[in-house]
Parts: structure tokens; sequence; C-alpha cells
């Protein structure tokens, strides 16, 4: 279901909770109606706004997996690349910069070295 879809549901079953509405003294219905406007300007704004989920700050270290080697920098910036993809710049000692991609956390970026040797050593286990 997409956000329209969800708002024009969340809209309609207004509409069905305002039938019920038949005197000021339907507090159920009225707080139901109250919940609904709230979720379907959350919906709305979320739906306009199109915000991104960062997957790191500015300032934290990264740790990235290339090569089957663990290297870490610290995240500078926030870009798209040529690609038009999320990325945060990492710029690594002594001062290389990568580029990495959101969708990349977890998979072959992570923040602590912890995950990352976790991940590598999960991999080595599934070659054997």
């Amino acid at each position: 279901m997409t956000f329209e879809q969800a708002i024009e549901q969340l809209k309609d079953l207004r509409r069905d909770r305002e039938s019920f509405l038949k005197s000021s003294h339907d507090e159920v219905w009225q707080d139901d109606i109250d919940a609904l406007d709230v979720a379907i300007r959350t919906l709305d704004t979320a739906l306009k706004s199109q915000y991104i989920s960062l997957p790191c700050a500015v300032g934290d270290k990264v740790w990235h997996i290339s090569d089957g080697d663990i290297h870490y920098g610290v995240a500078e910036w926030f870009d798209m690349d040529k690609d038009k993809q999320w990325c945060v710049t990492v710029i690594n000692p002594p001062k290389e910069f990568n580029f990495i991609r959101f969708e990349d956390f977890g998979s072959t970026a992570f923040l602590t070295r912890e995950e990352a040797e976790a991940k590598i050593k999960g991999e080595s286990r599934n070659e054997h």
C-alpha cells in the first residue's frame, strides 16, 4: 500500500467514524477521529518531505570492509554519488576519501570494528 492509498483509506475510516457521532458526548468516536487526523497529517507530511534516514552522524567513526580488510575513517559529510545514491564521505588516514552508500551500512560498512570483524568471520565460515 502506498502512502497515498493509506491516506485515502484513513480518510474513509474517518468519514465512517464521523457517521457515528450523534452528540457532543460521543467522546470515544471523537478520540478515534482525532487520532485518525494525526495519522493522516503524519503520512501526508512524510509523503511531501521524503525524509531520509542517516546511517551515522558527521564525526562518527565508520568501519568498512574492502578487499577482505577492515578500514576505518571519520564521516565528514553526506552527498549523492554520480548514480544519485546517497553516500557518506569518510576520510581515512592519511586523508583518503571513501564514498560509502547508505545502503552499504550493515553489509560492508559499520559503526563499530566489532561489527565489521563479525561480518568477515561470518563470511569466512560460509566459504568453508
